[in-house]
């Protein structure tokens, strides 16, 4: 886990709750079509003094949230 003092907008790695669906269709015997939708909710952190990674995030405030879709094709033998 990465504390408020060393993340950046561009390294929000903090921690997600995150929910997702899929579904896979069969086009025929050896051919199939997978879909799959993620979403992270949205996550805030607020440093709360210098930071170790730039001073450009002193004191910031960031927050981060995610979609991602997934697509897949598949040859079944």
């Amino acid at each position: 886990m990465i504390d408020a003092q060393s993340s950046t907008p561009l390294f929000p790695a903090y921690g997600f709750e995150t929910v997702a669906a899929g579904a896979t269709y069969a086009l025929n015997d050896h051919s199939r079509v997978s879909f799959a939708w993620e979403h992270a909710f949205e996550e805030g952190l607020a440093t709360q003094g210098d930071s170790r990674v730039d001073s450009q995030y002193d004191h910031a405030d960031l927050s981060h949230d995610q979609d991602t879709i997934y697509l897949q094709y598949s040859l079944v033998y």
